[in-house]
Formats: C-alpha cells, structure tokens, sequence
C-alpha cells in the first residue's frame, strides 16, 4: 500500500499544472448534494413503482421478443392471479397447473416494487414452457 501511495503522490507531483485543491472541494459538495438528495430520489422511485408498471415493463420486454400479444393474453385470460403482500412476506411466486381448471395458473404475491417485473416475467416463462405430460412430483 506504502508504494502505491508513493505511486500515487509521484503522480501529483509531476502533473503540477493541476491544482487538486479545488478538486476537494467539488468532491465535498458533490457529497453533500448525493448523501441529500439519494433518499429522497430513492423514495419517489419506489412509491411510484405499480403492479400497472411492472406488467408494462414485462410487456416490454415481451413484444421486444415477439411474445407480448401472448402475454397480454395469458393476462387477460386470468393466469396471473396477484396477489398484495407486505415486502417482508415469505411468499413466493409459482406457476403451476391447475388439475381442477384443466390450464396453466401463475400465483404472482407483489409488493409494489422493481422486483415484481422480474418475477411477472420470471413466472411468465415458467408458464411457457410448463408441459402436463412431464409433470413430476419427484
């Protein structure tokens, strides 16, 4: 560490055009406007963070690939079955099918939050590729 210190100040030392005063200061306002401004920015973001946003971001992401009128079908069609749940719950989401409806359901708990994107589109392409016949309890 020693010699990369030595390294480091050699450099400075070279480039005395510079001067790396102002640069602390800049580096120090810069933090006070970050460490003030970061919760705040974080906050919004998550309040304003639907389930209405993340199926649109799923969609997105699905008509990219050529699956979105597929999805705004499985949609629609009442395979998704949301959920509410605190973000602390332990629930998890599951595709799976449904023996007594003869179909394909997704159960999807949501939070309100980025991660319920990852998990529409998680599920989604369980539900896709889920075949009855190679079901397995084992």
């Amino acid at each position: 560490m020693d010699e990369l210190n030595r390294i480091i100040q050699d450099y400075l030392n070279d480039v005395s055009e510079y001067d790396f005063d102002d640069y602390s200061a800049v580096k120090k306002m810069s933090e006070i406007i970050l460490s003030n401004r970061y919760p705040d920015f974080r906050d919004k973001i998550k309040s304003r963070f639907g389930l209405s946003k993340s199926v649109d971001l799923a969609f997105s992401f699905f008509d990219r690939i050529g699956y979105g009128d597929y999805f705004l079908e499985r949609i629609n069609d009442g395979t998704f079955n949301f959920k509410h749940v605190s973000k602390r719950s332990d629930e998890t989401p599951v595709s799976f099918y449904n023996y007594e409806l003869c179909k394909n359901e997704i159960y999807l708990p949501y939070s309100n939050d980025i991660n319920d994107a990852y998990y529409i589109v998680h599920e989604f392409l369980h539900d896709t590729n889920l075949d009855i016949n190679n079901l397995s309890l084992y």
